[in-house]
């Protein structure tokens, strides 16, 4: 795998090589990782993407900041552009991927998520919040079983990590597909935010890096929409969003059974139908509601490799 350092988090991969962790130890890092997300002064790291097969070389300056409210891209001049992450962004995102990985194991589990992110919402304190098998003891087996392991150090431990790198990838792409060009397409909001989710999906898929610890970032935003009444006007639908993460997270897994064996042995996946279908059912997503995004997922997928290839290079520095 090609060069992407500032997409994994170097934790995830201490993590594997450290002695066992008790799950309160484990709890304990999550919670330190959190806070510290939220306290860290103000930063900026710098990556390169390209060549594109049009020959252009992207730069980014990407800014860690602790105000303003969503993260975007803007240009600065020819092809530099700047990124803005806002902090406070993150919201539970650690949490949440904890729970998403027992939706991943058991789709019954499904449905307590959107209850128990809203419970997170609520609380607000990284030091309080609590994880999906205190909330509901009865499903502990289902993240249990993966504590430990190295798809939960990867999604769980990395899990500020690959939140801020799924959001940062969907806003290169909006710069590499000519989102901010002068002369940019015609096309509606919606439309270029389901190209963008889809080239940053296609990228995902091409570097072979796990997309599931960025789904818990979209899922902050289905619960908010779903339970505080704040709807976006600028951006598809969070549900669908999640949803075509969650396809890309099921397509990783599987090609990455690798990391579940000897530790569940016997385990067999849910297939995409029957967790798309779960959590459809949970988030309330109507029969055809996220076709235009979807499509447009698609076509963004399409541009990528397009415009990505073996030649390609996603570099960054501190």
């Amino acid at each position: 795998m090609r060069p992407i350092s500032f997409l994994i988090s170097i934790a995830a991969y201490c993590a594997l090589s450290g002695p066992a962790l008790s799950q309160t130890d484990l709890r304990d890092q999550i919670r330190s990782a959190m806070q510290e997300s939220m306290t860290l002064p103000d930063a900026t790291q710098y990556a390169t993407l390209g060549p594109l097969t049009d020959g252009r070389i992207l730069e980014f300056e990407i800014a860690y900041t602790s105000g303003g409210r969503a993260p975007r891209v803007s240009r600065a001049f020819d092809n530099v552009f700047r990124i803005q992450f806002p902090r406070r962004s993150l919201g539970p995102v650690p949490f949440v991927s904890d729970a998403m990985l027992g939706c991943f194991l058991d789709t019954h589990s499904c449905d307590l998520i959107a209850a128990y992110v809203e419970q997170l919402i609520e609380i607000r304190s990284p030091s309080r919040m609590p994880f999906l098998d205190e909330v509901h003891p009865d499903h502990a087996w289902a993240v249990t079983s993966l504590r430990g392991s190295a798809l939960y150090a990867e999604t769980v431990l990395g899990g500020i990590a690959s939140a801020i790198s799924t959001v940062n990838l969907h806003e290169m792409c909006h710069a590499a597909l000519g989102h901010l060009d002068d002369d940019a397409t015609d096309l509606d909001m919606m439309t270029l935010e389901g190209q963008a989710d889809g080239c940053m999906l296609e990228v995902f898929s091409i570097e072979e890096f796990a997309p599931v610890g960025g789904l818990p970032f979209i899922m902050d935003a289905v619960v908010r929409e779903e339970t505080l009444g704040e709807p976006s006007i600028t951006h598809p639908s969070p549900t669908c969003r999640a949803l075509a993460l969650t396809a890309a997270s099921i397509e990783w897994l599987a090609a990455n059974r690798s990391l579940l064996r000897g530790l569940v042995p016997d385990f067999e996946m849910p297939s995409d139908q029957a967790l798309r279908a779960a959590f459809g059912a949970s988030s309330r997503t109507q029969d055809g509601e996220c076709d235009a995004y979807e499509a447009a997922v698609a076509e963004g997928r399409a541009l990528a490799r397009d415009l990505y290839d073996s030649e390609t290079e996603l570099r960054s520095t501190p």
